[in-house]
């Protein structure tokens, strides 16, 4: 940025450091005026006019005082005229006219000591004046000139031609003082800039930063509203789905969801002749629009379980049912299971879930049971029989219906769990006829803190054949954990 812009931007910062600065310099002034009539007194002899010179010099001290306390304005330089600073300006050169007439004291019979004491004493104000005036080196200069007039003029009245070596020796030095105030102005103007930037970042950041403290409220307050309305919703969607009833001891669940609302959904009913019926869905998607697909599924599900009815009808109507309301690209990859009431022999259909583990506690026989049906809510089509596959069930047999987002959990090093690594988890002893524990310990282990990057959903089921509990009768729950 040039100078002249920079004297632009910076006029009122200028103009303030003149102001407080110029009431030191008349001040000093008042004070050099005395002291010089003192030296010279005592240096030589009392003179009426250096008396005079003196007194009018503390008066002109005064007025400017006076002048610049009037001029110190609310919103400073902003309100101060180019008027003012000019009637300031006729004020210095007042002043820098009666330090000239200090030559005419050098003549009418006073020593070489009082002349050499006038042009020390004048050189000395020259200088010393320039901090007092570098915020604006016009208003130096008029002092130069003012005080160089004056001397050149006094000399020549009282020595003559003779005495203009003086004068000119005043020709050449207050040049490069005024070549010096400039360079102070200069050097001023430049801090007072980088100031004057400072001071308007210093203010742009407290204006950002109102403005996000601003912001932040408001996010605040619409984020407490989505809480609210989201612990509203929560609170609905359990009535809707959740059951008061606990599973049975012989089928355990575990749900992680990977937001508030899980996508995943694990249901549990009796049938009539005491068929027990498991459902694990996995709908596309996370958090609240995959879990409103949970509402019909868990109502129809329960409706004509609760009638014993077969699986595959089960599925023909949750399929024609998803179809009608989930838009396009959202579906359900679900795995229904029906086990009869002997705990002899069971029926599965699974579209899309990974493949369900049959696995035996006293053998160690392992099954895989492969997805082979399209995932609910893609195709509408009428789901026979033969579309379900049939189990012959041993007594302390383990089934385990999982959702992908078990075998996807990733450690904080990006390591995936993998289908491999978790049937080992499964192959692991089973301790007090369960492995939910083991399973959940290694899992939650390998993913050593890190977020769940899916749903987490898993059904274990033990088959124990032994005479039907009160407990077991009551078979009926559901899982919709938050």
């Amino acid at each position: 940025m040039d100078f002249g812009t920079k004297l632009q931007l910076t006029r009122k910062e200028r103009i303030s450091y003149l102001l407080e600065h110029g009431k030191t310099g008349a001040y000093s002034s008042m004070f050099a005026a005395g002291l010089v009539f003192t030296i010279l007194t005592v240096a030589d002899r009392f003179n009426p006019l250096l008396l005079a010179w003196a007194f009018i010099l503390c008066a002109l001290g005064a007025v400017r005082i006076y002048f610049l306390h009037r001029l110190t304005i609310p919103e400073g330089a902003k309100q101060c005229s180019e008027n003012q600073l000019a009637q300031y300006g006729a004020l210095v050169a007042i002043a820098g006219f009666v330090w000239g007439l200090l030559m005419l004291n050098s003549g009418q019979g006073q020593t070489d000591a009082a002349m050499n004491i006038s042009v020390i004493a004048l050189a000395i104000v020259a200088t010393v004046s320039m901090t007092s005036f570098a915020a604006i080196s016009s208003i130096y200069c008029i002092f130069l000139v003012a005080v160089a007039i004056s001397a050149i003029a006094g000399i020549y009245t009282v020595h003559g031609v003779s005495g203009l070596y003086v004068g000119i020796a005043f020709l050449v030095s207050f040049p490069l003082l005024f070549a010096s105030g400039r360079r102070l102005e200069k050097n001023l103007t430049d801090s007072l800039w980088l100031q004057h930037e400072v001071k308007n970042l210093a203010d742009k950041i407290h204006e950002k930063n109102t403005s996000l403290e601003t912001l932040n409220k408001s996010l605040q307050a619409k984020q407490d509203i989505i809480d609210e309305e989201e612990e509203v919703a929560r609170h609905v969607f359990n009535q809707l789905i959740q059951t008061s009833e606990e599973p049975p001891r012989h089928c355990q669940y575990w749900m992680k969801p990977m937001l508030t609302f899980s996508g995943d959904i694990i249901q549990l009913a009796r049938g009539p002749k005491h068929e027990e019926y498991i459902l694990l869905g996995d709908f596309t998607g996370h958090g609240l629009p995959a879990a409103l697909g949970a509402v019909p599924t868990s109502a129809i599900f329960k409706t004509m379980a609760q009638k014993g009815l077969p699986v595959h009808e089960i599925v023909n109507e949750l399929n024609s049912k998803l179809c009608e309301l989930l838009p396009t690209g959202y579906f359900c990859c679900a795995a229904v299971l029906m086990i009869d009431s002997d705990r002899n022999s069971a029926t599965l259909w699974n579209g899309g879930l990974p493949e369900v583990i049959l696995t035996n506690q006293q053998s160690g026989l392992t099954k895989i049971l492969p997805s082979d049906q399209l995932p609910l809510g893609i195709q509408l089509s009428t789901m026979q029989a033969s579309d379900t596959t049939h189990l012959a069930l041993e007594n302390d047999d383990f089934i385990y219906i999982y959702s992908d987002g078990i075998t996807e959990v990733e450690n904080p090093q990006g390591g995936m769990l993998g289908h491999d690594a978790f049937k080992e988890i499964i192959a692991q002893p089973a301790s007090d006829n369960s492995r939910m524990k083991t399973i959940r310990h290694a899992v939650q282990s390998f993913a050593d803190g890190a977020p769940p990057s899916d749903d987490i959903s898993l059904v274990e089921y033990h088959c124990i054949r032994e005479e039907v509990s009160e407990e077991d009768q009551e078979f009926s729950g559901n899982a919709i954990l938050w």
